[in-house]
């Protein structure tokens, strides 16, 4: 939607009402996506592919490096990374050592 002009995004990034700024088109998300790094959620069967047409053609050329996150287990008690922050209520009575 924002590449079309149909929405304006706020982002906070800070913990002070203040810190914040505003995604207006696409090249303002253009402009944050190079300053800072991006983490990518795949999900359906085709990952695999997904996951080789990017290495072997979309960053072949790439300057920089290319860090792939891949989670191995699904657990929905600690799985914080793409879930919302109201989910994630973690108490210490839930967390055992032997769960690290």
């Amino acid at each position: 939607m924002i590449t079309n002009d149909r929405c304006v995004v706020c982002v906070f990034v800070g913990d002070k009402v203040n810190e914040f700024f505003y995604i207006r088109n696409k090249q303002d998300l253009l402009d944050w996506i190079a300053k800072d790094a991006i983490i990518i959620k795949l999900t359906g069967t085709k990952k695999v592919e997904a996951v080789n047409r990017l290495y072997s053609e979309i960053l072949s050329d790439t300057q920089g490096t290319a860090y792939t996150l891949i989670r191995v287990a699904y657990n929905e008690t600690y799985n914080s990374l793409f879930a919302d922050i109201e989910y994630n209520n973690f108490s210490q009575n839930e967390i055992k050592d032997d769960d690290y």
